[in-house]
């Protein structure tokens, strides 16, 4: 493993509070047919344009990272990059038995979160993973422009003439209370933040508090295979 470096990307903790949010804000507004889903030991993300991301939990304060930015990830086109080789054994018997609903030839980066840092094997071009939008900062500016998108995409479905919520503004207060209340949310909290009733709000409480149920698996091998195949 001497060719691994560590990777300056949002910390463990940012991260699942970040996918949580994230995950919630999507399940409002698509219900149980939100492309991302809690799973297990871990969350499933997916962007709609072939970007995608999966973290599983595991014992020791441990995780495994995968996924793959679409435009991004030289690695996914690069013949000479072996995304497995030089792991080590635990983070690459969770990356072989992922259950990630991806294909084999769709894999840009391979991560682990090890000793309070991420780590990968270095290879000759880039990975991406520093640009997938999960593992950027999770800083006031990103949760209110997520709910602002949120509140636009839901104008376009609900709004009808006439209708007062065209003048309604996201509420920064409204926003920093729903984030606060991380998986403990309730109907009121996302009622507030973005607007519209009409939302599937039931389903993404409920995806807010799944969440916060994950837990850490006892093996990599059963990280791995980190899907249960509940709907959220």
């Amino acid at each position: 493993m001497s060719d691994a470096i560590r990777r300056d990307l949002c910390p463990l903790p940012d991260l699942l509070a970040h996918a949580r949010f994230d995950l919630m804000v999507d399940a409002a507004l698509f219900g149980p047919s939100a492309r991302s889903k809690v799973e297990r030991h871990g969350m499933l993300w997916q962007d709609g344009g072939g970007g995608w991301l999966q973290v599983g939990l595991l014992a020791g304060d441990r995780a495994v990272m995968l996924g793959a930015d679409c435009d991004r990830s030289r690695s996914v086109a690069a013949d000479a990059v072996d995304l497995l080789t030089g792991l080590p054994d635990w983070v690459a018997d969770a990356a072989r038995t992922r259950d990630d609903g991806q294909g084999e030839d769709w894999l840009g980066f391979v991560l682990w979160w090890e000793g309070g840092a991420w780590w990968s094997i270095e290879h000759p071009v880039d990975d991406g993973a520093s640009q997938i939008p999960l593992l950027q900062p999770f800083t006031e500016a990103v949760q209110s422009e997520a709910v602002e998108e949120a509140v636009n995409v839901a104008a376009l479905d609900h709004l009808r003439e006439d209708d007062p919520r065209e003048e309604q503004l996201v509420d920064p207060e409204a926003v920093r209370r729903l984030v606060a209340a991380g998986s403990a949310v309730d109907e009121r909290l996302l009622l507030d933040a973005l607007i519209f009733e009409e939302l599937h709000l039931a389903h993404a409480v409920a995806v807010a508090r799944a969440a916060g149920m994950i837990y850490p698996a006892c093996t990599a091998l059963e990280a791995g295979g980190m899907a249960d195949g509940t709907e959220r």
